[in-house]
Protein backbone atom coordinates (compact mmCIF):
# COMPACT_ATOMS: atom_id res chain seq x y z
CA UNK A 1 0.00 0.00 0.00
CA UNK A 2 1.22 3.47 -0.79
CA UNK A 3 1.06 5.92 2.06
CA UNK A 4 -0.43 9.35 1.51
CA UNK A 5 1.99 12.20 2.17
CA UNK A 6 0.99 13.89 5.41
CA UNK A 7 2.70 16.11 7.90
CA UNK A 8 2.14 16.35 11.64
CA UNK A 9 -0.93 18.38 12.50
CA UNK A 10 -0.97 21.14 15.06
CA UNK A 11 -4.68 21.89 14.92
CA UNK A 12 -7.78 19.79 14.31
CA UNK A 13 -10.58 20.96 12.04
CA UNK A 14 -14.19 21.14 13.28
CA UNK A 15 -16.06 19.20 11.79
CA UNK A 16 -28.30 -0.82 24.81
CA UNK A 17 -26.35 -5.18 27.70
CA UNK A 18 -23.31 -5.64 25.73
CA UNK A 19 -23.98 -5.19 22.05
CA UNK A 20 -21.65 -6.48 19.44
CA UNK A 21 -19.02 -3.89 18.89
CA UNK A 22 -20.25 -3.85 15.31
CA UNK A 23 -22.57 -0.98 15.95
CA UNK A 24 -19.42 1.01 16.48
CA UNK A 25 -19.09 1.17 12.73
CA UNK A 26 -21.78 3.79 12.92
CA UNK A 27 -20.03 4.72 16.16
CA UNK A 28 -23.16 4.36 18.23
CA UNK A 29 -22.69 1.34 20.53
CA UNK A 30 -19.13 1.20 21.82
CA UNK A 31 -18.72 2.86 25.20
CA UNK A 32 -16.57 5.78 24.18
CA UNK A 33 -14.23 7.78 26.27
CA UNK A 34 -14.54 11.48 26.77
CA UNK A 35 -17.33 13.44 28.39
CA UNK A 36 -15.46 16.68 27.76
CA UNK A 37 -17.04 20.09 28.02
CA UNK A 38 -20.80 19.75 27.58
CA UNK A 39 -23.99 20.98 29.13
CA UNK A 40 -27.33 19.52 30.17
CA UNK A 41 -30.40 20.72 28.33
CA UNK A 42 -33.21 21.98 30.53
CA UNK A 43 -36.41 19.99 30.39
CA UNK A 44 -38.90 21.33 27.91
CA UNK A 45 -41.92 23.03 29.52
CA UNK A 46 -44.85 20.67 30.14
CA UNK A 47 -47.14 22.84 28.04
CA UNK A 48 -44.88 22.67 24.99
CA UNK A 49 -46.28 20.71 22.05
CA UNK A 50 -45.19 20.63 18.39
CA UNK A 51 -48.24 22.69 17.46
CA UNK A 52 -47.05 25.72 19.45
CA UNK A 53 -44.74 28.26 17.77
CA UNK A 54 -42.30 28.07 20.70
CA UNK A 55 -41.51 24.47 19.70
CA UNK A 56 -39.02 25.68 17.10
CA UNK A 57 -36.98 27.45 19.77
CA UNK A 58 -36.51 24.28 21.82
CA UNK A 59 -36.26 21.59 19.17
CA UNK A 60 -34.61 21.31 15.77
CA UNK A 61 -37.04 18.63 14.59
CA UNK A 62 -40.75 18.14 14.00
CA UNK A 63 -42.44 14.80 14.82
CA UNK A 64 -44.92 13.40 12.30
CA UNK A 65 -47.58 10.75 12.82
CA UNK A 66 -47.17 8.90 9.52
CA UNK A 67 -44.15 7.21 8.03
CA UNK A 68 -42.85 9.17 5.01
CA UNK A 69 -44.32 7.80 1.78
CA UNK A 70 -41.53 9.25 -0.38
CA UNK A 71 -38.19 9.38 1.46
CA UNK A 72 -35.50 11.67 -0.02
CA UNK A 73 -33.53 10.21 -2.93
CA UNK A 74 -30.09 11.17 -4.24
CA UNK A 75 -28.15 10.90 -7.51
CA UNK A 76 -25.47 8.22 -7.19
CA UNK A 77 -24.21 8.53 -10.77
CA UNK A 78 -20.51 7.69 -11.17
CA UNK A 79 -20.33 6.45 -7.60
CA UNK A 80 -17.85 3.94 -6.21
CA UNK A 81 -19.56 1.08 -4.37
CA UNK A 82 -17.92 -0.48 -1.34
CA UNK A 83 -19.02 -3.88 -0.06
CA UNK A 84 -17.54 -5.66 2.93
CA UNK A 85 -18.39 -7.83 5.93
CA UNK A 86 -17.05 -6.95 9.36
CA UNK A 87 -16.52 -9.95 11.62
CA UNK A 88 -16.98 -9.21 15.30
CA UNK A 89 -15.33 -10.78 18.32
CA UNK A 90 -15.47 -10.21 22.07
CA UNK A 91 -12.57 -11.51 24.15
CA UNK A 92 -11.61 -13.64 21.16
CA UNK A 93 -15.04 -15.25 20.79
CA UNK A 94 -17.33 -14.90 17.76
CA UNK A 95 -19.84 -12.09 18.22
CA UNK A 96 -21.53 -11.80 14.82
CA UNK A 97 -21.26 -9.93 11.57
CA UNK A 98 -21.89 -6.48 10.18
CA UNK A 99 -22.67 -6.25 6.49
CA UNK A 100 -21.79 -2.88 4.97
CA UNK A 101 -22.53 -1.39 1.58
CA UNK A 102 -21.73 2.20 0.74
CA UNK A 103 -21.90 4.21 -2.47
CA UNK A 104 -19.80 7.38 -2.57
CA UNK A 105 -20.57 9.51 -5.64
CA UNK A 106 -19.21 12.94 -6.56
CA UNK A 107 -22.30 14.77 -5.28
CA UNK A 108 -24.13 12.27 -3.06
CA UNK A 109 -23.80 9.11 -0.97
CA UNK A 110 -25.82 6.20 0.34
CA UNK A 111 -24.85 3.84 3.16
CA UNK A 112 -26.42 0.65 4.47
CA UNK A 113 -25.52 -1.65 7.32
CA UNK A 114 -27.04 -4.85 8.67
CA UNK A 115 -26.02 -6.10 12.11
CA UNK A 116 -26.52 -9.78 12.92
CA UNK A 117 -25.29 -10.95 16.31
CA UNK A 118 -24.02 -14.46 17.03
CA UNK A 119 -22.01 -16.41 19.56
CA UNK A 120 -21.08 -14.74 22.81
CA UNK A 121 -22.88 -11.48 22.11
CA UNK A 122 -26.24 -13.29 22.06
CA UNK A 123 -25.75 -14.14 25.73
CA UNK A 124 -26.35 -10.46 26.41
CA UNK A 125 -28.57 -9.28 23.61
CA UNK A 126 -30.61 -10.60 20.68
CA UNK A 127 -30.50 -7.27 18.89
CA UNK A 128 -30.51 -6.91 15.14
CA UNK A 129 -30.15 -3.61 13.38
CA UNK A 130 -30.75 -2.47 9.82
CA UNK A 131 -29.85 1.10 8.95
CA UNK A 132 -29.83 3.29 5.87
CA UNK A 133 -28.51 6.78 5.32
CA UNK A 134 -28.29 9.01 2.28
CA UNK A 135 -27.47 12.61 1.57
CA UNK A 136 -25.57 15.15 -0.49
CA UNK A 137 -21.92 16.09 -0.77
CA UNK A 138 -21.45 19.81 -1.36
CA UNK A 139 -17.96 21.31 -1.52
CA UNK A 140 -16.65 18.31 0.37
CA UNK A 141 -19.24 18.61 3.13
CA UNK A 142 -21.74 15.89 4.03
CA UNK A 143 -25.36 17.06 4.09
CA UNK A 144 -27.60 14.39 5.65
CA UNK A 145 -31.08 14.02 4.18
CA UNK A 146 -32.40 10.64 5.30
CA UNK A 147 -31.62 8.28 8.19
CA UNK A 148 -33.63 5.10 8.78
CA UNK A 149 -33.19 2.63 11.65
CA UNK A 150 -35.01 -0.64 12.23
CA UNK A 151 -33.79 -2.25 15.47
CA UNK A 152 -35.21 -5.45 16.93
CA UNK A 153 -34.44 -6.99 20.30
CA UNK A 154 -37.49 -9.10 21.22
CA UNK A 155 -41.13 -9.33 20.13
CA UNK A 156 -42.09 -6.43 22.36
CA UNK A 157 -38.78 -4.60 22.25
CA UNK A 158 -38.07 -2.83 19.00
CA UNK A 159 -37.46 0.62 17.57
CA UNK A 160 -38.16 2.11 14.16
CA UNK A 161 -37.04 5.61 13.26
CA UNK A 162 -37.04 7.69 10.09
CA UNK A 163 -35.31 11.06 10.22
CA UNK A 164 -35.59 13.09 7.03
CA UNK A 165 -35.61 16.36 5.13
CA UNK A 166 -35.72 16.97 1.38
CA UNK A 167 -33.22 19.83 1.42
CA UNK A 168 -30.31 20.77 3.70
CA UNK A 169 -32.11 24.06 4.38
CA UNK A 170 -35.26 22.39 5.71
CA UNK A 171 -36.04 21.43 9.30
CA UNK A 172 -35.79 17.74 10.08
CA UNK A 173 -38.92 15.64 10.49
CA UNK A 174 -39.04 12.40 12.47
CA UNK A 175 -41.37 9.41 12.52
CA UNK A 176 -40.81 6.80 15.19
CA UNK A 177 -42.39 3.66 16.57
CA UNK A 178 -42.82 3.51 19.49
CA UNK A 179 -43.51 7.23 19.41
CA UNK A 180 -40.71 9.19 21.02
CA UNK A 181 -41.61 11.69 23.75
CA UNK A 182 -39.41 14.78 23.44
CA UNK A 183 -38.29 16.09 26.83
CA UNK A 184 -34.68 17.22 26.53
CA UNK A 185 -34.31 19.93 23.89
CA UNK A 186 -31.82 20.09 21.08
CA UNK A 187 -32.11 23.55 19.60
CA UNK A 188 -31.81 24.45 15.92
CA UNK A 189 -28.52 26.17 16.68
CA UNK A 190 -27.12 23.01 18.27
CA UNK A 191 -28.25 20.86 15.36
CA UNK A 192 -26.93 23.15 12.63
CA UNK A 193 -24.24 21.53 10.50
CA UNK A 194 -24.69 18.08 12.01
CA UNK A 195 -24.97 14.68 10.33
CA UNK A 196 -26.77 11.50 11.28
CA UNK A 197 -24.81 8.68 13.03
CA UNK A 198 -24.39 6.57 9.91
CA UNK A 199 -23.36 9.50 7.74
CA UNK A 200 -20.76 10.21 10.40
CA UNK A 201 -18.90 7.14 9.20
CA UNK A 202 -18.25 8.82 5.88
CA UNK A 203 -16.71 11.78 7.68
CA UNK A 204 -14.79 9.81 10.29
CA UNK A 205 -13.52 7.06 8.06
CA UNK A 206 -13.88 7.84 4.37
CA UNK A 207 -13.31 11.47 3.50
CA UNK A 208 -9.93 12.95 2.66
CA UNK A 209 -8.32 15.55 4.88
CA UNK A 210 -6.64 18.80 3.83
CA UNK A 211 -2.94 18.69 3.07
CA UNK A 212 -0.86 18.40 6.23
CA UNK A 213 -3.70 17.12 8.39
CA UNK A 214 -3.63 13.54 9.70
CA UNK A 215 -6.74 11.43 9.02
CA UNK A 216 -7.21 11.04 12.77
CA UNK A 217 -7.61 14.78 13.30
CA UNK A 218 -11.39 15.02 13.00
CA UNK A 219 -14.41 16.25 14.92
CA UNK A 220 -17.83 15.21 13.64
CA UNK A 221 -21.00 16.80 14.96
CA UNK A 222 -23.92 14.35 15.09
CA UNK A 223 -27.68 14.57 15.65
CA UNK A 224 -29.91 11.48 15.62
CA UNK A 225 -33.22 13.31 16.06
CA UNK A 226 -33.07 12.82 19.80
CA UNK A 227 -29.55 13.52 21.03
CA UNK A 228 -26.79 15.82 19.96
CA UNK A 229 -23.19 14.66 20.41
CA UNK A 230 -19.75 14.78 18.85
CA UNK A 231 -17.27 12.12 17.91
CA UNK A 232 -13.74 13.37 18.24
CA UNK A 233 -10.74 11.55 16.85
CA UNK A 234 -7.11 12.08 17.70
CA UNK A 235 -3.91 10.40 16.51
CA UNK A 236 -2.79 7.33 18.46
CA UNK A 237 0.07 6.02 16.33
CA UNK A 238 0.56 4.18 13.08
CA UNK A 239 0.23 0.41 12.66
CA UNK A 240 1.39 -2.00 9.95
CA UNK A 241 -0.94 -4.92 9.21
CA UNK A 242 1.20 -7.84 8.02
CA UNK A 243 -1.43 -10.61 7.98
CA UNK A 244 -1.20 -13.30 5.31
CA UNK A 245 -4.80 -14.37 5.70
CA UNK A 246 -6.83 -14.18 2.51
CA UNK A 247 -9.31 -11.34 2.28
CA UNK A 248 -7.76 -9.31 5.11
CA UNK A 249 -6.23 -5.88 4.85
CA UNK A 250 -2.48 -5.74 4.56
CA UNK A 251 -0.55 -2.51 4.84
CA UNK A 252 -0.25 0.59 6.97
CA UNK A 253 -3.05 2.25 8.89
CA UNK A 254 -3.45 5.22 11.16
CA UNK A 255 -4.68 4.37 14.68
CA UNK A 256 -7.24 6.91 15.90
CA UNK A 257 -8.65 7.22 19.39
CA UNK A 258 -12.37 8.04 19.33
CA UNK A 259 -14.13 10.01 22.06
CA UNK A 260 -17.85 10.58 22.58
CA UNK A 261 -18.74 14.09 23.68
CA UNK A 262 -22.36 14.57 24.77
CA UNK A 263 -23.83 17.96 23.96
CA UNK A 264 -27.62 18.05 24.43
CA UNK A 265 -30.76 15.93 24.54
CA UNK A 266 -29.60 13.76 27.48
CA UNK A 267 -30.87 13.18 30.98
CA UNK A 268 -28.61 14.71 33.62
CA UNK A 269 -27.54 11.31 34.98
CA UNK A 270 -26.57 10.23 31.47
CA UNK A 271 -24.51 13.35 30.99
CA UNK A 272 -22.63 12.58 34.23
CA UNK A 273 -21.99 8.93 33.38
CA UNK A 274 -18.27 8.29 33.28
CA UNK A 275 -16.57 6.58 30.36
CA UNK A 276 -16.12 2.81 30.61
CA UNK A 277 -14.05 1.93 27.60
CA UNK A 278 -11.52 3.18 25.11
CA UNK A 279 -12.35 2.98 21.43
CA UNK A 280 -10.08 3.03 18.40
CA UNK A 281 -10.47 2.94 14.66
CA UNK A 282 -7.65 2.06 12.27
CA UNK A 283 -7.78 3.83 8.92
CA UNK A 284 -6.18 2.25 5.88
CA UNK A 285 -5.94 3.83 2.44
CA UNK A 286 -8.28 2.97 -0.43
CA UNK A 287 -6.49 1.65 -3.57
CA UNK A 288 -5.09 4.51 -5.62
CA UNK A 289 -6.97 3.66 -8.83
CA UNK A 290 -10.36 4.35 -7.23
CA UNK A 291 -9.37 6.85 -4.57
CA UNK A 292 -11.45 10.05 -4.47
CA UNK A 293 -11.81 12.94 -2.05
CA UNK A 294 -14.98 11.28 -0.76
CA UNK A 295 -13.42 7.84 -0.47
CA UNK A 296 -9.80 8.08 0.59
CA UNK A 297 -9.62 6.08 3.81
CA UNK A 298 -11.47 3.03 5.08
CA UNK A 299 -11.74 1.49 8.60
CA UNK A 300 -9.67 -1.70 8.56
CA UNK A 301 -10.18 -2.43 12.26
CA UNK A 302 -12.46 -1.15 15.02
CA UNK A 303 -11.46 -1.90 18.58
CA UNK A 304 -13.07 -1.35 21.97
CA UNK A 305 -11.18 -1.99 25.22
CA UNK A 306 -12.72 -2.15 28.68
CA UNK A 307 -10.21 -3.39 31.21
CA UNK A 308 -8.80 -6.64 29.86
CA UNK A 309 -11.83 -7.28 27.63
CA UNK A 310 -11.40 -6.35 24.00
CA UNK A 311 -14.04 -6.22 21.28
CA UNK A 312 -13.04 -6.09 17.63
CA UNK A 313 -14.53 -5.61 14.21
CA UNK A 314 -12.41 -6.54 11.23
CA UNK A 315 -13.47 -6.38 7.57
CA UNK A 316 -12.89 -9.28 5.21
CA UNK A 317 -13.24 -9.66 1.46
CA UNK A 318 -13.66 -5.95 0.86
CA UNK A 319 -14.57 -5.09 -2.72
CA UNK A 320 -14.68 -1.73 -4.46
CA UNK A 321 -16.91 -1.58 -7.55
CA UNK A 322 -16.40 1.13 -10.14
CA UNK A 323 -19.23 2.82 -12.01
CA UNK A 324 -18.48 0.63 -15.05
CA UNK A 325 -18.96 -2.53 -12.96
CA UNK A 326 -15.30 -3.52 -12.71
CA UNK A 327 -14.10 -4.62 -9.29
CA UNK A 328 -11.00 -4.11 -7.20
CA UNK A 329 -10.57 -6.39 -4.21
CA UNK A 330 -8.38 -5.83 -1.20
Amino acid sequence: MNKLPIRPSKTAPRGRKLLLAASALALTSLSLTSMAAAFVSDLAPEWLTPERPEWNEYFAIDPVSERPANPPQVDLTDGITLKTTFYGSIAGFNAGKLYVEAVMAPKAYEMKYHLRQAGISKWFSEAQNDSLSRGLIENGEIKSLYYQVDEFEKDDDYRKVELYRHSPDERYKIWSEPEYIFKHPVTPEQAEGTVDPLSALALLGFAAMPAGIEPCDRIVEIYDGNRRFNFEMEPAGYYEFRTKRKGRYKGGAWRCKVSHVKIAGYREKDMKEKPKADSYVYLGVVPAEIRTMNLTYFPVLLEGKRGIIKAKLEPRDTVFIKADGSEIAW
